[in-house]
């Protein structure tokens, strides 16, 4: 009954954990809009402020059923390259995929997104690691060339 006697009273008290958990959720949403908006690799990809701090935005366009629009519209407005979310860019530029997929990059990385596609043995779709996607893909090239296509066409 100490704390309960000082100046507040007994009602203030009872709402102090309220409080403090939504100064903390308003405090962590707060740092995560500063990060996307300045410190996260896409800060610097132009687009509309909502795209940059939640994936709501892109959520809207589909659910309005204009995406296709509005993705023409953003790239009108500002470029090649459009961040359409806190995650995600669009672009029009056959230059840039290459930057954005990394093809023929060994830094590329993929997304930890693949791993709950893992099964027991590796394939090239889901191996995170680019050593091994490599092995695998070397292993399976031989599958996919042309003159393998075409050795294969009788039986299609």
């Amino acid at each position: 009954m100490i704390l309960n006697a000082g100046i507040l009273g007994d009602s203030a008290w009872n709402y102090l954990p309220f409080t403090v958990v939504i100064l903390a959720w308003v405090g962590f949403l707060a740092i995560l809009v500063a990060y996307r908006i300045l410190f996260h690799p896409l800060a610097a990809v132009p687009g509309p402020w909502p795209a940059k701090v939640t994936g709501l935005y892109r959520t809207y366009l589909y659910w309005r059923g204009t995406f296709h629009e509005d993705i023409v519209n953003l790239h009108k407005k500002y470029g090649k390259v459009v961040r359409i979310n806190a995650d995600e860019v669009s672009t029009v530029d056959a230059v840039s995929l290459k930057q954005i997929y990394g093809f023929g990059n060994n830094n590329a990385r993929k997304h930890q997104f693949y791993d709950a596609f893992r099964l027991d043995l590796p394939d090239a779709f889901n191996e995170i690691d680019p050593a091994n996607h490599a092995l695998i893909r070397k292993r399976s090239s031989n599958a996919y060339a042309m003159s393998s296509i075409i050795a294969y066409e009788p039986y299609m």
